[in-house]
């Protein structure tokens, strides 16, 4: 069983526990206070259920790029992106993507005459599933790369879920 789905179950299973103990301890107010009451208390514990499997689920999983590397496909005009991730963590991740960000620095140079200008731009590769705790994976995937970006700095960075 996935401790996620345990601790998402024990969670429902409190919640369900403190809204019946509220309406017990609230019989002989009226029913809209009732409700009122009961509405607020479920409100809170669900944000603080939802924020504490969010924690969880963040803490218990980790991953890292263990080897990134690039390679610019001139005549298709797209940027190859290669390398290997390992899971860290003590658990599985689902999916696993590599948010590649591509910045143009052209900023203090005269723009050249074919039109280089500074920004940025970013997009993100599924490049593992179900990766298993402590298991290293390769990876590539292919992006498209503007053909007027020069003097361009790449960052990579990893998203679970």
């Amino acid at each position: 069983m996935d401790i996620l789905f345990a601790i998402k179950i024990v969670i429902i299973v409190v919640l369900v526990f403190v809204f019946l103990l509220v309406a017990i301890l609230t019989r002989n107010a009226s029913l809209k206070t009732m409700l009122l009451t009961n509405g607020i208390v479920m409100v809170l514990l669900a944000g603080l259920g939802y924020g504490f499997i969010w924690l969880v689920d963040v803490s218990m999983k980790s991953a890292t790029l263990v080897s990134v590397n690039n390679r610019r496909n001139t005549s298709l005009e797209q940027l190859v992106v290669y390398g290997k991730v390992k899971n860290t963590g003590k658990y599985t991740i689902k999916k696993l993507y590599v948010k590649t960000k591509v910045i143009n620095n052209v900023s203090g140079k005269k723009l050249s005459s074919n039109g280089a200008q500074s920004g940025s731009f970013s997009e993100s590769c599924e490049v593992a599933r179900d990766l298993r705790a402590g298991e290293i994976r390769q990876f590539s995937c292919t992006i498209n790369y503007p053909p007027n970006y020069q003097l361009a700095e790449i960052r990579h960075d990893l998203s679970w879920n």
